[in-house]
């Protein structure tokens, strides 16, 4: 009997998403960025290092390269817990940068001192240059307020999606929480990374930056391959859950199935068997086995079949016999000759002796 494992079919599902060729672009793409941020850290002998693009590039080679892998049984909990882990450091670092450059216009705009006091010489000069700056953070200030709450979206709805990809490995049911609200993000800092892209080529017009070109290029490349993976998620569970929902299967008999077998019949009435997509019930009916009744009497011979019903022989003369028919009249035997007479009968009929 064949049923399917819904732990194990999940995993089928989530494997061959994450077979998809996105996921290799993602590290591809990542890899670049991180390598031109080391490259321009060296030139300018400001060496840095973003944690963030180099896990997020392992995470994605592990997933695609262990989905391809060979192996019947493998495992995503490596990725799934680096990318949560990465989520988890973005949400917080993205809250401080929220609530400090938000909190701070309005402490300046509170401290602002509305009386007039003039100033003269060097103190004129520094009060204007302080009031310059005091500009600035109000503008400049909120808008980096606005991007690092984007950013905690965006993270957001990677620590929701990730903790998808971890029910779905590990549950039943097959999750999908995040992916939009991941995706949106992904546009919008997709738009964000255009703007900046052009903003590189206006201001080196005439002295090309091409590391910084190549940075920004990069960057909007990645946001929309999140934005594709994050819809894509999306599209890929929904379309399944409904399928399997309205017992429409979506692909054929899945790759790989589980064989159960159990030696008791009695227990094997009733299994659930499902396809790929499509759970019901089904009723396991096990063909008779023919049997041929054999006589219980009178050695090996075979009873005749139902079509030709047998009759059991009776001996009449059997006076012991609680079977012998009631309508066979007694005879009488002559003791001198052997001849059997009617029962009526006083002498016997052919010697004449009497009975």
């Amino acid at each position: 009997m064949n049923q399917i494992n819904p732990y194990r079919r999940n995993c089928e599902i989530m494997r061959k998403f994450f077979a998809k060729p996105i996921f290799l672009i993602s590290g591809i793409l990542l890899f670049t960025l991180n390598l031109t941020e080391i490259i321009v850290g060296v030139i300018s002998s400001m060496y840095s290092f973003n944690f963030i693009y180099a896990a997020l590039c392992v995470a994605f080679f592990t997933f695609y390269f262990t989905a391809r892998s060979k192996k019947e049984n493998v495992t995503f909990r490596a990725p799934t817990v680096l990318m949560n882990v990465v989520s988890i450091i973005g949400i917080v670092f993205s809250s401080l940068i929220t609530a400090f450059f938000g909190l701070f216009p309005a402490l300046i705009m509170l401290n602002n001192n509305s009386s007039a006091v003039v100033y003269h010489g060097y103190e004129a000069l520094f009060a204007s240059i302080a009031e310059e700056l005091r500009t600035a953070f109000l503008i400049i200030f909120p808008v980096i307020a606005v991007i690092g709450l984007l950013l905690l979206f965006y993270f957001i709805g990677m620590n929701k999606m990730c903790r998808s990809f971890k029910k779905s490995l590990s549950n039943i049911y097959l999750q999908r929480k995040g992916s939009v609200m991941f995706g949106v993000m992904s546009v919008i800092f997709a738009v964000l990374s255009a703007d900046a892209m052009i903003a590189c080529l206006t201001a080196f017009r005439h002295s090309l930056n091409i590391f910084a070109i190549i940075e920004c290029t990069n960057t909007f490349l990645i946001f929309i391959c999140m934005a594709v993976l994050g819809f894509m998620y999306n599209s890929y569970i929904k379309k399944l859950v409904n399928s399997i929902e309205t017992s429409r299967p979506v692909q054929p008999v899945p790759d790989k199935e589980e064989e159960v077998t159990n030696n008791n019949p009695t227990l094997n009435m009733w299994a659930e068997s499902e396809t790929f997509n499509q759970p019901h019930r089904q009723a396991t009916v096990t063909r008779p086995v023919e049997f041929t009744p054999q006589a219980v009497f009178g050695g090996n011979k075979a009873v005749e079949s139902e079509t030709k019903p047998s009759r059991v022989q009776i001996p009449e003369n059997d006076v012991q016999n609680p079977y012998v028919r009631n309508s066979a009249p007694p005879k009488k035997r002559c003791a001198n000759c052997g001849k059997e007479n009617p029962n009526i009968n006083i002498f016997c009929g052919n010697c004449g002796s009497r009975l």
